[in-house]
C-alpha cells in the first residue's frame, strides 16, 4: 500500500515563476499524444516565463495560481490557475449536451504536474492542487469550468473522476490539422 504524500499546497508567487515556467515546458509535450510544442521557438524558456507571470500572477488579481511542493524538498511539483470570473466561450464553441454554460464564472485554465527529482511518483500532486480549488466556496458555489485537449485521455479521466461532465468542444487551430479541446463543467452548489 502506497502512502499520500501530503504536498504544500500554497499561493504563487513572482519567485515562482521560473520554476512554474520549466513544471509547464516539461509537461507540455504530454497534453495532445504525438504533438511536440517544446521544439518551437516560441516555447523557449525566455519566451515562456514573461508570458507565464502576466498570465498567472496578473497584476490586477483576477486570476489565483497555486503551487504544489513536496514537503521534504521543497521541490515545485505543480500548479493550478484559476480565473476569478472565465471570459466568454471562444468561437467555434459547440455544446454537446443541455447545459448552459453561465457567464463569467471561474474557470481553471492550467493544471500541470511533474514527478519528483528525488523519491516519490508525484501522484497526489494534481489532486491536491485540485482539492485547494475546491475549498474556494466562492469557485465551488458558482461552478468551474475548463478545457481539455481531447486527445489527452489521461486528463481527463483525472477530471471525470472529480466529476467533470463534458458540456461542450471547440476547435482549435492547434497543429497542423487543428484540434478539439472538451469544455468541461463542475456544477456549482448553487446550481
Amino acid at each position: 500500500m502506497t502512502t499520500q504524500v501530503p504536498y504544500v499546497v500554497r499561493r504563487a508567487t513572482a519567485l515562482d515563476i521560473p520554476l512554474i515556467a520549466q513544471v509547464f515546458l516539461d509537461s507540455l509535450d504530454s497534453t495532445i499524444p504525438g504533438k511536440t510544442f517544446s521544439d518551437l521557438p516560441e516555447y523557449a524558456l525566455p519566451q515562456v516565463e514573461p508570458v507565464l507571470r502576466a498570465r498567472l500572477l496578473p497584476e490586477d488579481g483576477s486570476v489565483t495560481t497555486f503551487v504544489a511542493l513536496h514537503p521534504a524538498t521543497d521541490e515545485l511539483l505543480g500548479y493550478i490557475d484559476v480565473k476569478h470570473r472565465g471570459g466568454p466561450l471562444p468561437q467555434g464553441y459547440r455544446s454537446t449536451g443541455t447545459v448552459q454554460l453561465p457567464d463569467g464564472v471561474p474557470e481553471i485554465d492550467h493544471l500541470f504536474t511533474k514527478v519528483p527529482r528525488e523519491g516519490g511518483s508525484g501522484k497526489g500532486v494534481g489532486s491536491a492542487l485540485i482539492q485547494r480549488v475546491l475549498a474556494e466556496e466562492s469557485w465551488t458555489s458558482a461552478g468551474i469550468r475548463l478545457s481539455c485537449f481531447e486527445k489527452n485521455e489521461r486528463a481527463l479521466g483525472f477530471y471525470r473522476k472529480w466529476r467533470w461532465e463534458q458540456v461542450g468542444k471547440i476547435g482549435l487551430g492547434v497543429g497542423e490539422d487543428g484540434e478539439t479541446a472538451l469544455v468541461l463543467w463542475l456544477k456549482g452548489t448553487q446550481a
